[in-house]
C-alpha cells in the first residue's frame, strides 16, 4: 500500500504529475461552468441533472481543494514589515 491519494493514482496511470492532473481537473471545472451556465442562460432547464453550485467560490473551492490533495502547498505569506 503507499500513501498516493485517488487522483495521485489517476496521475500516474495517465503518465503525468498529480498537479498537472489537477490543473487539468481545474481546466475542466472552468469549462463545466461556462458551459452550464451558458446554456441555462437561453434555457433554464438545460443540465437538470448537474446539481453542484456553479458560483465562482464554489468553483473556485473545488480547483484549491484538487490543487491541495494533488499536493500542492500555497506560497508562504509574508507580512510587510512597518517602516
Amino acid at each position: 500500500m503507499d500513501d498516493r491519494s485517488s487522483l495521485g493514482h489517476a496521475a500516474y496511470a495517465a503518465g503525468i504529475s498529480p498537479i498537472e492532473w489537477a490543473v487539468r481537473l481545474a481546466r475542466a471545472q472552468l469549462e463545466v461552468q461556462a458551459e452550464v451556465l451558458g446554456s441555462r442562460a437561453t434555457d433554464p432547464d438545460a443540465y437538470p441533472g448537474y446539481l453542484l453550485p456553479l458560483t465562482d467560490d464554489a468553483v473556485a473551492r473545488r480547483i484549491v481543494g484538487e490543487l491541495l490533495n494533488a499536493g500542492w502547498n500555497p506560497p508562504e505569506q509574508t507580512i510587510p514589515e512597518e517602516k
